[in-house]
């Protein structure tokens, strides 16, 4: 093997080695977007867009502020309902999914179709 041979191999051999290395990192790279709360009792596991909700709402000045953030297990996810008790004068309270995706909202005074998969006495207060 000539030094030319040999010097090409070893830059193979660490690039592949590196490559290697990123994945395993990426691949065992633990999920820690979940941040555990214990609210009286009840450990509630909030996905860090959840957490997003509760740090922006600290700073809302409107009247529109998180009174309550309820949840209840639709098909094996969790579902929250960001309870800003809107629905009283005929706002809309959303229903989020663990991404933080809309689902569904409790309207004050036109129902929602998708509101019919929430039991409404099923709702589990998880903040504060």
């Amino acid at each position: 093997m000539t030094m030319i041979q040999w010097m090409k191999t070893r830059q193979v051999v660490v690039l592949l080695m590196t490559t290697l290395l990123i994945t395993l990192s990426v691949a065992c790279d633990d999920d820690d977007d979940d941040i555990l709360i214990d609210n009286g009792g009840i450990e509630v596991l909030f996905t860090e867009c959840i957490e997003d909700i509760i740090a922006a709402d600290s700073t809302n000045t409107t009247i529109d502020t998180l009174q309550t953030i309820q949840r209840q297990n639709i098909d094996g996810e969790w579902h929250f309902w960001l309870n800003t008790g809107a629905i009283a004068y005929d706002g809309d309270e959303y229903i989020v999914n663990e991404q933080c995706d809309t689902v569904c909202y409790y309207a004050g005074w036109i129902p929602q179709e998708c509101i019919d998969n929430y039991a409404f006495n099923e709702w589990e207060i998880v903040w504060p």
